[in-house]
């Protein structure tokens, strides 16, 4: 029974673990997509003041 109380805990950090990374993954992902619209905005800019 202590087995598999140990187990069932074990289990729950690494899925609170899998759950954070994630978390992580999707906030990076987030990030990546905010950069990438406000990068292409100021290479707009930039090639619009060139001309």
């Amino acid at each position: 029974m202590l087995q598999v109380l140990a187990f069932f805990v074990a289990f729950g950090i690494c899925l609170a673990k899998g759950m954070g990374v994630l978390a992580a993954l999707g906030v990076g992902f987030l990030a990546a997509i905010v950069w990438g619209i406000v990068f292409g905005l100021i290479l707009a800019a930039l090639s619009a003041m060139d001309r």
